[in-house]
């Protein structure tokens, strides 16, 4: 037995060695680069240019947003809740992972289960992790074997050039997952001359990140590679963690009105965890716990300007997960699933053995077209008193595979078993979205009213029907602008939820879910600051959720199942100033009422309210920030067995998260 495991770890090791190939490869072959260029662009974080340290508040309305339209337009012509983050943002907070900026949205809470590593999710106003959906370079990242959520953990700043994030349900352009919002991260595009970076940090409990990358653009190329390895041995024994990637992204322009775009990124995380599942109100230790998962993602997309009134889109993808979670046997256990002595539940299992390998292909074409009907029919334009009515309609293609190979104990003697679960799934959707902008008319402009629907055929759950409804007006005297929204989504029960051995149940039915804001922003100072304020209500019907309660023989521990429904009621609050001098505020509050309607209890793991506020100061080539994130308890809730700390357990939820960064710029 104990060879057995000697070669097993050789054996892990060994594979652990060769993973890092690609990795460490990618890291030589971009700090090989010249000596020269690399000096030249050593300072600078994108295209040669210093960053400003934030945008001005008065440059909202015009950045372009893609999340909204699945392609660039303007900021004041998206009647949805959107808000950008870029490098600045990156390099203000020095962030090293996505979801430490995440934090800084309105209506975005991360929970992450414990130290680095451990799974870390997004939950948009209310919606849970499964119900937002993550996408990179015009690929979607969710986990089907897992849920369908994404372990932020996976997800460095590196490459990242760009984060949007789209609140409210929005399922006319995404289908499935899209129901509590979008997270749409784009990586760097090469652009001017070649140039690169190099990054070498380190800090506490044996932590460090290397990162180095190359970029630029020649004539019709462009092209950028990155490549990152973060790693940390974590507070405690085993809690160890381990992220590495490599993104890749090209261009290249076939003609005056034809570009091709490629992207392609691999990463492999691996992790430990100290603390076994809790069996007695107390998380055990333990020393067997592993996970580790390889996430590889390719797209190729085409865009045809074939008319100055007509453009033409096709993206085709390829995502593939695979994922292994290992929990080793520690002898056999007592286990009382109600945790009551006496209540004659207890059973003799095989404690902890439980092994899982999770695959997953997805393979997704979308094709897509833009025809502006006032530049094909020569309308008056809507500065001239006339209309603009610019339509979006398309397919979209999906084909999902999943496999799930599970060893788990039995419920009766101490044995296990080994499943394995295998299936595919297909969608196909038809969807259409029309824009109309509005004449000016007195102190109003740039008025714009959006509509859409989309039509999602799928293999198991059925087909479901999304619809958008969305306004917004500039009042142009007093810098005032209004929106209003109505959203539709809906999210197919994934294979793991269907066939999971320990909580899986066959009969889950599709979640739906309805959006509704309200939203106006105020611009004072000469568009130096900006305040807002956004009312929400998010309703999901049939919302498939882990019911403890819920339990069959097969089922001991409780299983998923389908909630009548779940509101979530709330308001974001927003504010930023540049108050000159080189000195920037914001800041933002949520609150919200989670509730699962059928219990009254609130949703789980989503608190009452949560806030981010900061101040960020920068004189030539000097910068400071501070930051905070604050979040109060659950409410109404347990949690006395989800966290080893008895401070965590007596208040699960409570956070106070402040960040100091100072940077010095020593040349250019």
């Amino acid at each position: 037995m104990a060879l057995g495991r000697e070669a097993k770890l050789e054996e892990e090791q060994r594979s652990s060695a060769r993973a890092g190939v690609a990795v460490w490869a990618g890291l030589l072959l971009i700090v090989a680069a010249p000596a020269a260029v690399l000096a030249q662009d050593l300072a600078q974080d994108t295209d040669g240019e210093e960053p400003p340290v934030a945008p001005s508040p008065s440059e909202s309305d015009d950045a372009i947003v893609v999340v909204a339209k699945r392609y660039a337009v303007p900021g004041d012509r998206v009647t949805a809740a959107v808000t950008t983050l870029g490098r600045a943002d990156i390099e203000r907070r020095q962030a090293t992972h996505v979801d430490e900026l995440l934090r800084e949205i309105p209506g975005v809470q991360v929970v992450r289960d414990g130290p680095a590593g451990q799974l870390s999710r997004v939950y948009l106003r209310g919606a849970a992790s499964n119900q937002t959906l993550v996408v990179i370079d015009g690929i979607p990242q969710n986990d089907a074997t897992t849920g369908g959520g994404y372990d932020l953990n996976d997800l460095g700043t590196a490459a990242v050039e760009r984060i949007e994030v789209l609140r409210g349900s929005y399922g006319i352009l995404y289908g499935s997952e899209a129901v509590g919002g979008v997270v749409n991260v784009t990586t760097r595009r090469g652009r001017g001359e070649p140039g690169g970076f190099v990054r070498f940090e380190g800090g506490s409990f044996d932590t460090h990140r290397e990162a180095a990358g190359v970029h630029g653009a020649a004539d019709a190329l462009d092209f950028a590679l990155s490549a990152s390895n973060y790693q940390t041995h974590g507070e405690r024994s085993r809690e160890s963690y381990r992220a590495s990637d490599v993104t890749a992204r090209a261009g290249y322009d076939l003609g005056p009105n034809l570009r091709l775009d490629w992207t392609g990124r691999f990463v492999d995380s691996r992790t430990e965890s100290p603390f076994d599942f809790a069996t007695s109100g107390v998380l055990p230790p333990d020393d067997n716990i592993r996970r580790r998962r390889e996430t590889y993602s390719t797209g190729i997309g085409l865009v045809w300007e074939a008319d100055p009134a007509l453009t033409v889109r096709g993206h085709a993808s390829y995502l593939g997960v695979r994922s292994d979670f290992e929990n080793g046997p520690d002898g056999v256990e007592l286990i009382d699933p109600d945790f009551t002595q006496g209540s004659g539940d207890e059973v003799r299992v095989l404690r902890d053995e439980l092994a899982s390998k999770n695959d997953e292909d997805d393979v997704r074409g979308r094709l897509d077209g833009t025809l502006r009907l006032a530049d094909a029919m020569d309308w008056a334009r809507p500065g001239e008193g006339g209309f603009g009515v610019d339509v979006t309609a398309g397919a979209e293609w999906l084909r999902q595979e999943s496999s799930i190979r599970t060893t788990f104990p039995d419920f009766a003697v101490p044995t296990s078993s080994t499943q394995r679960v295998e299936e595919a799934t297909r969608t196909e959707s038809l969807f259409a979205q029309a824009d109309l902008l509005l004449p000016d008319a007195g102190p109003l402009t740039a008025g714009l009213v959006t509509a859409g629907v989309r039509r999602d055929d799928h293999s198991e759950a059925g087909s479901e029907t999304s619809r958008y409804l969305g306004a917004r007006v500039d009042v142009a005297p007093t810098d005032t602008t209004l929106r209003a929204s109505y959203g539709e989504g809906f999210r197919a029960p994934k294979p793991s939820e269907l066939l999971d051995p320990f909580v899986g149940n066959a009969a889950l039915t599709a979640e739906t879910s309805e959006s509704r804001e309200f939203g106006i922003e105020q611009r004072l100072a000469a568009q130096r600051v900006v305040v807002g304020v956004t009312w929400f209500e998010l309703e999901v019907d049939d919302l498939i959720a882990f019911d403890p309660e819920f339990t069959t023989p097969a089922r001991p521990f409780g299983a998923l199942r389908n909630f009548g429904r779940a509101r979530t009621r709330g308001t974001e609050l927003t504010a930023a100033a540049d108050v000159g001098g080189g000195l920037t505020l914001r800041g933002s509050y949520t609150r919200q009422d989670p509730t699962d309607r059928e219990t009254g209890l609130d949703l789980p793991n989503r608190v009452r309210w949560f806030a981010s506020a900061g101040v960020a100061w920068s004189d030539g080539p000097f910068l400071v920030s501070l930051d905070g994130y604050f979040s109060r308890r659950l409410h109404d809730q347990g949690g006395e067995f989800t966290y080893p700390e008895p401070s965590e357990r007596r208040r699960p939820g409570e956070m106070r998260l402040v960040n100091l960064a100072a940077r010095w710029r020593a040349t250019e």
